[in-house]
């Protein structure tokens, strides 16, 4: 960010040629970003080698949420048995942010300022599939929004739909939401459920560093959530 008095000096350009250094230094492979598709910043990071790569659409459940009968349960984080979900749905992706269970603790359990939630659906004791929901509860709105899914089959897909519903119906919420882009992995099963794209999107901005020379063109199988600033 730049402080609107100080901005026209070539601050967002230092800025971001800065970070990039160190995202380089650090041995990282690329950088992600979603920055709002009218953000000021948006000239700045073409010039320094930043790639769209898709518009990410915000999501909405086109009716209000209702009852169901999930067979997901909540739990209060997730363990060892859950890596060997997240190695297999990984295995499917040929872009994304990988993540173990101890990274997604560290970020969804362990923040007690922010109400998430986790639902695990389970087969004999084995994780077959997780969803991270935010509930936000403002004066102007009550919200559940979905942070992060992961599942290997679309049965499971569904129970965790459900379960997200199910969990905004019982808190009351008027909205359950999530951003997503339209070549995702989970595009036909949200549609088909019921999400509709909103008008409010954000453009996907990858820097590749070294050697990175993953195709993102043709419908590249990605998967992509940092909590806050979520995609799938």
């Amino acid at each position: 960010m730049t402080h609107p008095a100080y901005r026209g000096r070539g601050f967002n350009l230092k800025l971001l040629n800065l970070a990039l250094d160190a995202a380089r230094k650090a041995g990282d492979v690329f950088s992600i970003t979603f920055p709002a598709t009218d953000r000021a910043s948006m000239s700045g990071m073409l010039r320094t080698g930043w790639e769209p790569v898709c518009d990410i659409h915000y999501s909405a459940l086109g009716r209000a949420p209702s009852l169901t009968r999930p067979k997901a349960r909540a739990i209060d984080r997730l363990d060892e048995r859950f890596d060997e979900l997240l190695a297999k749905f990984h295995a499917g992706i040929e872009f994304g942010v990988f993540k173990d269970h101890k990274f997604l603790n560290w970020r969804i359990c362990d923040r007690p300022d922010q109400a998430y939630s986790i639902h695990a659906h389970f087969r004999d004791d084995t994780p077959t599939g997780f969803i991270v929901l935010k509930h936000y509860e403002e004066p102007s709105v009550v919200k559940t929004h979905i942070m992060e899914l992961i599942a290997l089959d679309r049965e499971v897909i569904i129970d965790l739909l459900e379960t997200a519903e199910h969990q905004a119906h019982t808190r009351r919420s008027s909205i359950l939401s999530l951003w997503k882009w339209g070549g995702s992995i989970y595009s036909d099963i949200l549609e088909n459920y019921g999400f509709v794209d909103t008008e409010e999107k954000n453009t996907l901005l990858v820097h590749r560093h070294g050697d990175a020379n993953t195709s993102l063109a043709g419908g590249a199988r990605m998967h992509i959530s940092l909590a806050d600033n979520d995609v799938y």
